[in-house]
């Protein structure tokens, strides 16, 4: 995680998620995150590790998660999960405790957020910092090979202690146009979606071939604000008149993006 300007360390993270429209629509009025199963994913190999016995791991794992990316701009992204850029694309702001590399990761890390987990709400312990008990999300590694079973990324951090299994983080490179993050949380019947991240919304984005407009949508986000609830923004993607990149006037003056 790069430091700020002024040589501190950020005090959050942001996080991005691409989809349709309609499904914006839903993620308003539900207040909340669906949660993907293995099964619901496009690469066969999530949560496989190496061996023979990779497929049956991967069977006995009871475990879903939320995908984001570190990316905005992406045309790739934007064409692939964006709805053909007719779609939108969440973003979300995260209050960030601290970031670490993993032990033996390359430069991938892992990212310890001031969100608490509430125990309550699942059957068994979700993927989370052990001393904090609060969220993680985890950049992806990608390489070639696939990672063996066993939990073996501890991060050092702020003194925590969070074993990830490297099956839960390892993708091929042909995936990092993705530049995925990842929150890993338990999946169970009757908790498809989960509701702890939704309050951290902080801007929608609408697609380049988008239809509808920001004002438009403004009208609709302030239908399903409720007491408490942070401002969201609404932006418009835009052409580059010179690039293959995708413009948001308001947040790449934010970013620092050209």
């Amino acid at each position: 995680m790069e430091k700020s300007s002024d040589g501190t360390e950020p005090k959050e993270i942001k996080a991005y998620i691409y989809m349709k429209y309609e499904n914006m629509l839903q993620v308003l009025a539900r207040r909340s995150l669906k949660v993907r199963s293995i099964d619901e994913c496009n690469d066969p190999y999530e949560f496989m590790p190496a061996g023979a016995e990779g497929k049956a791991l991967q069977e006995i794992y009871e475990l879903g998660f939320i995908c984001f990316s570190s990316l905005y701009n992406s045309g790739a992204m934007w064409g692939h999960y964006g709805d053909k850029h007719k779609g939108v694309c969440l973003e979300f702001t995260f209050p960030l405790i601290s970031s670490s590399p993993y032990k033996d990761g390359n430069g991938f890390q892992y990212h310890i957020l001031d969100i608490p987990v509430d125990m309550k709400e699942f059957s068994f312990s979700p993927v989370r910092d052990a001393v904090t008990n609060r969220w993680l999300l985890l950049d992806m590694i990608y390489r070639k090979e696939r990672a063996q079973f066993g939990l073996a990324l501890a991060g050092s951090g702020s003194g925590g202690v969070c074993d990830i299994d490297k099956a839960y983080v390892t993708k091929d490179p042909a995936w990092s146009y993705e530049q995925e993050r990842r929150i890993v949380l338990p999946l169970y019947r009757g908790k498809e979606f989960v509701s702890c991240f939704h309050k951290y919304l902080t801007g929608i984005i609408l697609g380049i071939k988008c239809r509808k407009d920001a004002e438009s949508v403004k009208k609709i986000v302030e239908l399903f604000r409720e007491d408490g609830d942070g401002p969201i923004q609404v932006y418009k993607a835009q052409y580059s008149e010179e690039t293959f990149d995708v413009l948001v006037p308001g947040i790449d003056k934010a970013t620092g993006n050209p």
